[in-house]
């Protein structure tokens, strides 16, 4: 265990087939974000090395209940697999049990994304999840293409489980992020909405059945309204009124897209939203109330909104950041006029939260994490050398300096896969 314990990260498996010889060559790697900060590694005594056990299984092979498995203990192995044929696909890391990612060679990926395609039951739930995870984590890094990490959510119209989705909404949702304020945002938004379509007809919008299927069905739901379909922004839009007007609950599972959805436009449900947050008496659902009224795409009511919310009259201090964060991460429209402000009061927001051990730390990463342009750091590094002398021994200094951490790795990625999952979306986006 000390491996695992005494030494930082977490390793890459990679399955390399030998289709000739019908063998397996295994190899680990250490798992970093960026390839240059190999050379910044503090040294250890086991040389990022981790003695992996490996489960793994084959297209017609042992069950997901009881795979086989290999033992990794060194940088290399090798074993053989005369069972699994050339046309038959590889897995490894069944259901996810292993701490590590999980790379193939590129027929092998080929023939899973083929599996999930035609019948995706035949690899458990959790392992459907573990490859959509690796997939786009490898894609990060630049070991696997963009376009191979896509081709894997293709059958999610198909997929019923919720875990999948889960990990699918995780990795869209950061590309979402990355792409807002691109020209390859609209076919983006095209493609979730394609994917989300038939499964919103399924789901439908009785909250009832398992603990499971009402969380999938909440995440269909908001999915298919957040992107556009037409049919799910009304039906909220109509909840919302029955709510307003008559009183009439709206599930707990639907309440953040319902709010959201209706009160988007402004008018008399807008300050109805106003007035629940202000005078609610729970702590979740006046959040909850707060974060529905961050998703207008109106630039007068968002400016209102934040307006209101360095307004202690209106918006608790403690509140404030939380709109910042709604604006940052989910908003395609609010992240740069967050950064402005942000900017423009930022004699008032230090004296607030500087002498806080995680709010000016929370607040930055809400109002930068979606930086992903050199213009953007340029302008970001400008306002932190300004303003760095105000936070000399308070909360926030490093905030600033992993805001610009964050803005690079966010420039590499989008170096690394901009143009390739520009050209993905026009292909594969009717």
């Amino acid at each position: 265990m000390n491996p695992w314990i005494l030494q930082s990260g977490f390793p890459i498996i990679t399955l390399s087939r030998d289709y000739q010889s019908s063998a397996i060559q295994v190899s680990q790697e250490v798992f970093l974000f960026e390839p240059e900060a190999k050379d910044r590694l503090a040294q250890s005594p086991y040389g990022y090395e981790w003695i992996t056990p490996i489960t793994f299984t084959y297209n017609g092979g042992p069950t997901f209940i009881e795979p086989n498995m290999f033992w990794l203990n060194e940088t290399q192995g090798r074993f053989p697999l005369p069972e699994a044929s050339t046309d038959n696909w590889v897995l490894a890391n069944i259901n996810r049990t292993g701490y590590f990612r999980t790379n193939y060679d590129d027929n092998n990926w080929r023939l899973l994304q083929y599996q999930l395609n035609t019948d995706h039951e035949q690899i458990s739930a959790s392992s459907r999840a573990a490859l959509i995870g690796d997939a786009f984590s490898l894609a990060s890094t630049g070991k696997v293409n963009i376009s191979l990490a896509m081709n894997l959510t293709k059958y999610l119209f198909k997929e019923r489980k919720l875990v999948p989705w889960m990990v699918a909404q995780e990795y869209l949702g950061y590309i979402s992020q990355m792409l807002r304020y691109t020209s390859a945002y609209g076919n983006l938004k095209k493609y979730i909405f394609n994917q989300v379509s038939l499964l919103y007809d399924e789901v439908g919008w009785n909250d009832t059945g398992i603990e499971v299927d009402r969380q999938l069905r909440s995440l269909i739901l908001k999915l298919a309204c957040n992107f556009g379909h037409k049919g799910c922004q009304n039906k909220a839009s109509e909840q919302f009124k029955a709510y307003y007007k008559t009183g009439k609950p709206v599930p707990p599972n639907f309440r953040l897209f319902v709010y959201a959805y209706g009160t988007s436009s402004g008018g008399p449900e807008r300050d109805f939203a106003w007035e629940q947050y202000r005078n609610g008496n729970s702590t979740s659902e006046n959040l909850l109330w707060l974060e529905a009224l961050s998703a207008t795409t109106e630039p007068w009511l968002l400016s209102r909104y934040l307006e209101r919310a360095l307004d202690p009259e209106w918006v608790r201090q403690t509140d404030t950041i939380e709109v910042f964060k709604h604006l940052g991460q989910g908003n395609p429209v609010g992240g740069y006029l967050a950064w402005n402000v942000f900017r423009s009061n930022w004699d008032m927001l230090k004296k607030r939260y500087a002498g806080g051990l995680f709010l000016m730390n929370d607040l930055i990463e809400a109002v930068t994490i979606w930086f992903n342009t050199p213009f953007l750091l340029q302008e970001l590094e400008t306002f932190s050398a300004n303003i760095a002398s105000d936070l000399t021994g308070q909360a926030g200094l490093s905030s600033l300096y992993q805001a610009s951490d964050n803005t690079k790795a966010n420039i590499r990625w989008m170096d690394m896969n901009y143009h390739e999952i520009k050209r993905w979306l026009e292909t594969n986006v009717d």
